[in-house]
This record gives structure tokens, sequence and C-alpha cells, in this order.
């Protein structure tokens, strides 16, 4: 699926930084975040500590342990991406590095 079709999915929210920590990311969201890095998902599993497969499973079906989530987490979060909790009118969403797109 294509970057800008999954981003349509996930709304914006003004980010409240003491719930940050607890936060449970959306799979899909991390998903996001990945593409919109340019990371591939060996990449991702490198930086994040975990199995090629496991990121896979967890784009796939979003069923992985919470702590793997949140290692994956962490990882993007290393790159740049900061994620956005979700409140009563808004869904989760994220937002990118300030020198996003990197130039080539």
């Amino acid at each position: 699926m294509h970057f800008k079709c999954i981003f349509r999915k996930i709304w914006r929210k003004k980010i409240d930084w003491n719930k940050h920590e607890k936060m449970e990311v959306p799979a899909e969201l991390l998903r996001a975040s990945r593409i919109a890095l340019g990371m591939s998902q060996a990449e991702l599993a490198q930086e994040a500590g975990v199995a090629l497969r496991t990121v896979a499973k967890m784009e796939t079906s979003g069923t992985v342990r919470w702590e793997t989530l949140r290692k994956i987490q962490k990882a993007l979060e290393a790159k740049g991406i900061r994620f956005l909790d979700r409140d009563e009118k808004n869904g989760f969403g994220l937002r990118l590095p300030s020198d996003w797109p990197k130039a080539p």
C-alpha cells in the first residue's frame, strides 16, 4: 500500500508528552513512519534489534508483543519521528523530522 493511502487513515492531534511514554502506537502508524523515512523492513528490524519476520508480522497482522512494538517505536523515534497520541476529537498521528525529506 502506498504511503499516502496509509497516512490518510491517520488523524492529526496535538501531542501530550506526559502520555507519550505509555502510548501504544498502532502498527499501521509504525509502518507509515518506516515508509516515510525510506527504510526497508530489514533496516528497521536491525535498528530495533528484532527479527525481520517480526517487523513483517507487525505490519501485516499487528499481533506482536507490546515490548516489541515499543522497541520498534523507539527505533523510529531515534530517526526523528514523533508520534502523536489520540484524544477525544482526533486519532493517532505522526510528526516527521525537520530535515524530511532528506536530500539524496
